[in-house]
């Protein structure tokens, strides 16, 4: 549901992930690992640790990827990290498509992460029945938790790398609580130590998970008296596996100068932290982006879902408590039950100080780092209501959740990323008060589009104007141009390039908010948008100001316009200045 809701990538790095994929994919090799250049489609993701890309791009090989990036366009108006904007949250500019080419390619590499997530889910049971041997309804509990979380929904059918060091540390959590219940074999051991070694080569945060399960088999070989040889057995299985593996990948980070993790480089791509940190408002964005926070983290639920998230692991939590202490009067906890509960109280205090580093040196809640701990937190919760009496008492809760997984995909993202109907030039009625202006594309000898352009709408109590315009498409437009909406002083215009102090207020965006670029217009059709712009509070009503609207490319090329007369709307001209724009004097 939710990856067939939202547009190819819109969702975290999945624009960079893709293009590691499709790279790996055409080529052989990774990308280049010099400093990315803007146009580099893949920026830091390549500098992150490849298993995901590997197994990914192998999927993909045999499709043809010959249009992107060229056909996926970056939105550079796309409010990135910005859930309270009123539009503009896609990260690219989509022209629809069929499923083909890089269409298809991506839906590939998404069934991938779903199947990830299908894995992870049964990791987590398996997890939960080592947890609590003898009570194998909180098993399916905790699995349901899980079901019932949309962020863990929504990342396990986008691109992302995150997807599987989540399968594999839960995995490996679950085989190593195995290990515990029953004893340590060398297929047990090989298969564990397989599994650790590919999640340090499937993101370098994978190699957090190495003390937790040295500690479990530290236990086990001291609780059932290994002999020497199996120490020295295992431990040398363990490192030639990720010798193997993983190793020559941290080898290259260091020959090449940078940490061993390439966290340096990456945070030289992306920017790292700038001025003081509020904790608070991380911990905020944490919680938010590990509960539901869609988008590129600007598509954000409502306010009440997140409160009932709140309800939902304060009930978990008061039951966790009664639970543990009703059975702690009865009877001790087994030393492997210490064991075990210890070891992922342990795995959560790694990762929890290894992302409170990571937020001071980048901006960035980022939950699904802590998906990771999902098994655990899950087990925990689902023993917590699996307490309470009658144990009917968790359904309304349980069901609220269910309730709003299923419903943010038509009711919260599909609307975010909607697109405005076309309708035929011959069903369509131009309006009576509005002016016509012939756009011309630069390199095109013919215009083919007709700008229509309606007096403004200006709300002065909501210090807003509103400007009604239609697109005429007559042939195709190619050019990714987006339109400038300028509030501007025409004293203060004085023709000279670079001078913008007559601009009061400005607006930039591809038509529809970002959601339908130009090349997405149907020859024959008209597109019906409407533009608005905050006027600043200290502007005097009194005096005469002017909107200037046009279209330009975001990369600084001006599109020509050519204008066709009309004297009828005096209010409605040419701009003097550049014959790219269009002036709506405000009456």
């Amino acid at each position: 549901m939710y990856s067939f809701n939202t547009p190819l990538f819109e969702a975290p790095d999945a624009y960079y992930h893709f293009a590691v994929i499709e790279h790996i994919a055409r080529t052989g090799e990774r990308p280049p690992r010099e400093q990315p250049t803007l146009s580099d489609a893949w920026q830091q993701a390549t500098y992150h640790a490849p298993l995901y890309y590997f197994i990914a791009a192998a999927l993909v090989a045999p499709v043809d990827t010959s249009d992107f990036p060229l056909e996926f366009r970056r939105n550079w108006h796309g409010q990135i990290g910005e859930p309270h904007t009123r539009d503009n949250h896609n990260f690219v500019a989509y022209v629809p498509t069929d499923w083909h080419k890089t269409a298809l390619a991506v839906r590939i590499v998404q069934f991938f992460s779903m199947v990830l997530g299908g894995l992870t889910l049964i990791s987590i049971y398996i997890l939960a029945r080592g947890i609590t041997a003898t009570k194998p309804g909180i098993a399916l509990l905790a699995v349901l938790i899980v079901m019932l979380n949309p962020q863990f929904i929504y990342m396990s059918g986008m691109v992302n790398n995150d997807n599987l060091v989540t399968t594999l540390t839960i995995a490996a959590m679950a085989l190593l609580i195995w290990i515990i219940r029953h004893r340590a074999t060398w297929r047990s051991v090989g298969l564990l130590s397989l599994l650790l070694a590919m999640n340090a080569l499937a993101k370098a945060s994978g190699m957090l998970l190495y003390p937790v399960i040295v500690l479990g088999l530290v236990y086990v070989g001291w609780r059932d008296k290994w002999r020497w040889r199996q120490w020295l057995g295992y431990a040398t299985l363990g490192f030639v596996l990720w010798a193997t593996i993983a190793s020559w990948w941290y080898i290259q980070n260091l020959s090449e100068g940078a940490e061993v993790t390439n966290i340096d480089r990456m945070i030289a791509v992306v920017g790292g932290r700038s001025g003081p940190i509020d904790i608070w408002a991380d911990f905020r964005g944490l919680y938010y982006s590990f509960w539901g926070l869609f988008g590129w983290y600007n598509i954000i639920a409502p306010m009440d879902f997140y409160r009932w998230t709140l309800i939902l692991m304060g009930f978990a939590g008061i039951g966790l408590l009664i639970g543990s202490f009703r059975t702690l009067r009865h009877i001790l906890p087994t030393r492997d039950n210490s064991v075990i509960v210890g070891l992922l109280l342990v795995q959560a205090f790694i990762i929890i100080v290894s992302w409170y580093d990571y937020v001071h040196r980048v901006v960035s809640g980022q939950g699904r780092l802590w998906f990771p701990l999902l098994g655990g937190l899950a087990c925990a919760m689902a023993y917590g209501l699996k307490v309470w009496r009658p144990k009917w008492l968790a359904v309304p809760l349980l069901g609220g959740m269910a309730a709003a997984t299923i419903g943010f995909p038509a009711l919260l993202i599909a609307p975010t990323f909607a697109t405005p109907s076309q309708v035929p030039i011959d069903e369509w009625t131009p309006p009576t008060n509005a002016a016509s202006f012939w756009v011309r594309e630069p390199w095109e000898d013919q215009a083919c589009l007709r700008l229509w352009v309606s007096p403004p709408e200006w709300n002065q109590s909501e210090k807003v104007v509103r400007l009604n315009i239609a697109w005429e498409t007559r042939c195709p437009v190619s050019g990714y141009w987006s339109q400038f909406l300028h509030l501007t002083d025409p004293a203060l215009e004085t023709c000279q390039p670079g001078d913008t102090r007559h601009i009061l207020a400005q607006y930039d965006s591809m038509p529809a908010g970002g959601n339908l670029p130009l090349p997405a217009f149907q020859v024959g059709y008209v597109v019906e948008d409407t533009v608005s712009l905050d006027v600043p509070d200290t502007l005097d009503l009194s005096h005469q100001w002017v909107l200037q609207t046009g279209l330009y490319d975001a990369s600084g090329t001006f599109i020509r316009t050519v204008i066709e007369s009309d004297t009828a709307h005096p209010a409605i001209t040419v701009n003097q200045c550049a014959a790219n724009a269009v002036n709506i004097r405000m009456e």
